[in-house]
């Protein structure tokens, strides 16, 4: 069910916020599967990981700990961040059954700690207390027989992670005990090659007596590094099979073709065929992609939608949809295909599409069931084991974060669209009864009699003097909806951005009473652009100037001499340069005020975004000023920053390319109409 239009304009700024950090969870796996692809040393992978985790979770501690033969042995550690004894490689980690690193290995499960004192599972780790953790998550990192040992991130502030979060740190460690296992098997095999050349040394040393016992050995170790050669050929190529399925997930946030790279994706590595089921709204399941690697068969593949999943059935899809478990059948027999067929004709379909072996893998996401992916071996003769299963789950891990992040965006699509609209629709509305009010009041005004009250004329002019700011909020919000629509114009002409400014300055002063406007030209900028719209940029930049600075008494100053350097400009004055630099035009406005908060500074372009809300500088306004106005510069080809310490006031610039030299000459006719 779709949000309300105001609430989805609230909760954009998360969903959008929660996209990111996905982002960057996936960037980051990804970008550790690259390396671990590209033989980098096992000590400096596991450095990697750790720095990554830290600084992907923003947390101040993070460690690969290596387990020993003994199960009670503490763990040491390999690789950290965060202290001095995990990078001397000289710390250890409690063992055993009452502590977090004996839990996370016996479980194989993720342990998520909120408040490290109030733990009851185990307990406390001696060096977490230490250095004040209070939350983190522990993370088996598994091998072939037994685990290498455990990923942990910590923090030392008490931080509820997400399942998002948890599930970034289960990828990373995937990803280690792959790269481990792969170099381990290297390793191993690289010992039995030189075991062999030993052997073969001795063969000539030795006496005719030992050489069908050297042989013998020979022959046996060339079948071992065989089999660690295939083990360590798997491993790479399920590397590279996860590190492509993240590239093309990640490549896109539209739904459909979402669901449709995950059948892709799994064709032929995992599957002959292969199926996406979706659990809707309604409890519903719909198969809403298919594919086979035999085009004759593909349309075969598709009649099988005609036949969605029974939710209430106990075995197949909706067994691993309640369960969240996976469901391998390394052999399917045709009972089997009995017993699935709702009719002749299902039957008829699931005969001609012959499964030989099946599997099915959860979609999980956020905690819940998002649906389940079904892979089939047919012709191929293949048979699913527990390699092919352990693979099929990290695919539907990743796609299944794909595929809740484009059901997001979808969702904030349709908020963005609806929120736009209603923008548009509120500024048409808000434009007449302003027009109608600012109009009555103006004859009202006429009508008076002479020698009226000066409080009547200070009514009539706060009347008109707010009728002006909402029909300036009328007019933001009209541009904003025109910029998310793609409909913002541009009428441009060559003129003097000096002047521009000159008439700016001029016409901003007597708004500003308790402030003194200074203007500064260095030298002639001719520019080609819409006069008005940089007209609208330039004083919004005044306007917040002027908001957040602190009042003078005196009048305003222009200047077109380039100025001697000043120490400090005034309090209450308010400086705009205009000047050339290296073939562009640059125009700054500085103030003597408030300065923007260092943690705030990141987000002040973005809309709706005010910087002191709910601060004592809270003045009010929407937050789109300085987003429009960065928008109408950059759709010139030019850029805006600034530069701001808290308590000393800001400097906002905005470039522009200056006007070739020649052309049309200055306030010349207008181009026609560009749309950007």
């Amino acid at each position: 069910m779709l949000l309300s239009s105001g609430a989805m304009a609230e909760a954009e700024p998360h969903l959008l916020t929660e996209l990111q950090a996905r982002a960057r969870q996936h960037a980051a796996a990804a970008r550790l599967e690259e390396r671990a692809r590209a033989g980098i040393d096992l000590a400096g992978l596991l450095d990697e990981a750790a720095g990554l985790v830290a600084q992907t979770l923003e947390v101040e501690f993070c460690a690969v700990l290596e387990a020993e033969q003994a199960a009670e042995a503490p763990l040491r550690v390999r690789a950290g961040v965060g202290c001095r004894a995990c990078r001397a490689r000289h710390a250890t980690l409690e063992a055993g059954d009452a502590s977090l690193a004996g839990l996370v290995l016996r479980s194989l499960q993720p342990v998520v700690v909120e408040d490290l004192g109030a733990e009851t599972r185990f307990e406390p780790p001696r060096l977490l207390v230490e250095h004040g953790v209070r939350s983190g998550i522990g993370v088996a990192i598994r091998g072939l027989e037994r685990p290498f040992g455990l990923l942990g991130t910590f923090t030392a502030r008490q931080r509820a992670f997400t399942p998002d979060e948890t599930h970034f740190v289960q990828a990373v460690a995937s990803v280690l005990a792959l790269a481990i296992g792969r170099i381990r098997a290297g390793a191993e095999q690289a010992h039995l090659q030189l075991a062999c050349q030993q052997a073969a040394r001795a063969e000539a040393e030795a006496a005719s007596r030992a050489l069908r016992q050297a042989n013998e050995q020979l022959a046996l170790a060339s079948l071992r590094a065989q089999e660690l050669a295939d083990e360590a050929e798997a491993a790479r190529r399920r590397l590279a099979f996860l590190a492509e399925a993240s590239t093309q997930l990640g490549s896109s946030l539209d739904y459909e073709t979402t669901l449709q790279r995950v059948v892709r994706l799994a064709l032929p590595a995992l599957a002959d065929w292969c199926g996406v089921d979706i659990v809707e709204e309604d409890g519903q399941i719909h198969r809403l992609a298919v594919a086979h690697v035999d085009p004759d068969k593909d349309a075969l593949a598709h009649e099988l939608r005609r036949y969605p999943p029974d939710p209430s059935r106990p075995e197949g899809v909706p067994r691993v949809l309640r369960t969240g478990q996976s469901l391998l059948l390394p052999d399917v027999s045709d009972a089997m295909l009995e017993a699935a067929a709702r009719d002749a004709e299902h039957l008829r379909l699931l005969r001609a599409l012959a499964p030989r072996s099946s599997m099915v893998v959860p979609l999980l996401a956020r905690g819940r069931s998002l649906g389940a992916i079904s892979l089939v071996y047919s012709e191929s003769g293949r048979r699913c084991g527990p390699d092919d299963l352990a693979l099929a789950e990290e695919l539907a891990r990743r796609a299944a974060v794909a595929i809740e992040n484009a059901r997001l965006y979808l969702q904030a699509q349709e908020g963005v669209r609806v929120r736009d609209q209603f923008l548009s629709t509120a500024a048409h509305e808000l434009k007449t009864p302003v027009t109608a009010i600012k109009g009555y009041a103006q004859l009202l005004r006429q009508w008076a009699p002479q020698g009226h009250e000066p409080r009547e004329a200070r009514a009539f002019e706060v009347i008109n003097r707010q009728c002006d700011r909402l029909s300036r909020l009328v007019q933001e919000l009209l541009e904003v909806s025109r910029l998310q629509l793609g409909r913002l114009e541009l009428r441009r002409q060559r003129f003097e951005l000096g002047e521009l400014a000159a008439e700016v300055v001029e016409r901003m002063q007597p708004l500003a009473p308790g402030h003194r406007l200074t203007l500064h030209r260095a030298a002639r900028a001719a520019v080609e652009a819409d006069r008005e719209r940089l007209d609208q940029a330039l004083a919004n930049l005044l306007d917040n100037a002027i908001k957040f600075s602190p009042r003078s008494t005196v009048d305003s100053q222009q200047s077109t001499a380039a100025p001697s350097p000043q120490p400090s400009a005034p309090a209450g004055e308010i400086e705009v340069r205009v000047a050339v630099r290296g073939g562009e035009a640059v125009v700054s406005v500085r103030d003597q005020g408030v300065g923007i908060p260092r943690e705030r500074q990141a987000h002040l372009f973005e809309q709706f975004y005010r910087a002191h809300a709910g601060t004592r500088h809270d003045f009010g306004g929407m937050g789109v000023g300085l987003h429009l106005s960065r928008e109408i510069v950059a759709r010139h080809g030019g850029r805006m920053w600034f530069e701001s310490e808290e308590g000393r006031g800001s400097t906002f610039f905005f470039s522009l390319p200056l006007a070739a030299p020649g052309g049309t000459p200055f306030a010349g006719p207008t181009d026609p109409c560009i749309k950007t």
